[in-house]
């Protein structure tokens, strides 16, 4: 795709000279010119894939009973294996293309993805999460405090929309669970510690980020995080955790060029 112009390709089967069609079609929109009409593939009765929809078979219990069973494999396999988890995601499509020349082709494109990670350790586990919670304070720090008298901090439905999805955690640590960093820096501060805070950071009723912040930009914050995902795509209440850390990624750079290009603002 470059401007307005658009160049598909499509084949019955995988081969060079399919690949070398679809290649050309890039190369000539690339080149700022339209190209030329390719061929209609040729038409074939064999199927690359079933109609089976991966979504819904096996059933659910086989889903689990699978990844019961690699949980066993693995834990098995090493006595100092401490962490497994494991996933299983499914997409299902019913692509058709229609050409210009009236010619209808259609397929199914079903994709399955099974996930494993492993974190394997030695001597006592070190379960400090509640340690780490402290440390960054997920607690409304008033920007200034008035009696109970005085009434509610109020707050206004779309700046309750910034930070709502951050308050979905149930601290079921599953985040913990699956973070690689974690496993192999024990100090990290972690997923849904950093969430909190940048929940609280978010919340228009706070004052409290600069004291957040000493905790969650610094060495065991949140650039340990390497942003691989899994901790965003095993929480059951759909926090995105990752998310919410790259977000305090972007905040801790702006606070480190908004300190040195413009001091004067921090006055």
């Amino acid at each position: 795709m470059k401007d307005e112009a658009v160049g598909y390709a499509h084949a019955s089967d995988l081969s060079e000279g399919a690949l070398a069609r679809a290649a050309e079609a890039v190369r000539a929109v690339k080149g700022g010119h339209s190209g030329h009409y390719a061929e209609a593939p040729g038409r074939t009765n064999r199927k690359l894939y079933g109609d089976d929809n991966p979504l819904g078979q096996p059933a659910f219990e086989t889903k689990v009973k699978l990844l019961e069973g690699i949980d066993a494999y693995a834990r098995a396999k090493d006595p100092r294996v401490r962490q497994v988890t494991a996933s299983i995601a499914a997409t299902w499509q019913v692509v058709e293309i229609l050409r210009a020349d009236g010619e209808t082709y259609r397929d199914i494109r079903p994709l399955v993805r099974l996930n494993v990670s492993v974190v394997a350790g030695e001597g006592e586990p070190r379960i400090n999460f509640m340690d780490k919670l402290k440390r960054v304070r997920p607690y409304i720090i008033p920007k200034q405090a008035k009696a109970i008298a005085d009434g509610e901090y109020l707050q206004t439905p779309a700046e309750l929309r910034k930070f709502k999805q951050y308050t979905l955690c149930i601290n079921c640590m599953l985040c913990y669970a699956a973070c690689p960093e974690y496993g192999l820096i024990p100090n990290y501060i972690g997923p849904a510690a950093i969430t909190l805070a940048h929940r609280y950071n978010q919340d228009s009723r706070d004052g409290g980020r600069d004291q957040r912040q000493e905790e969650i930009a610094a060495t065991e914050g949140a650039w340990e995080c390497s942003f691989v995902g899994a901790c965003s795509e095993v929480c059951p209440e759909h926090v995105d955790p990752a998310g919410a850390i790259q977000q305090v990624k972007i905040k801790s750079t702006l606070d480190w060029y908004t300190e040195h290009l413009m001091p004067w603002l921090k006055k």
